[in-house]
């Protein structure tokens, strides 16, 4: 993924990533039975051309 927004900064100034996401856990115990869901959140990756570079 950070490949293929390295080359859409290349041609766009910015562009803006949403991806949701869930955390899973298994007890060692249950492993066969799959895990419990803990939690879900959907996150914004956000990349801009010519940014700072850290140097003021």
């Amino acid at each position: 993924m950070i490949f293929h927004k390295h080359l859409l900064v290349s041609h766009f100034d910015k562009i803006f990533t949403f991806s949701p996401n869930i955390r899973i856990e298994t007890p060692p115990d249950k492993a066969e039975t799959g895990g419990r869901h803990l939690s879900e959140f959907t996150q914004i990756d956000v990349e801009a051309r010519g940014g700072p570079q850290g140097s003021r």
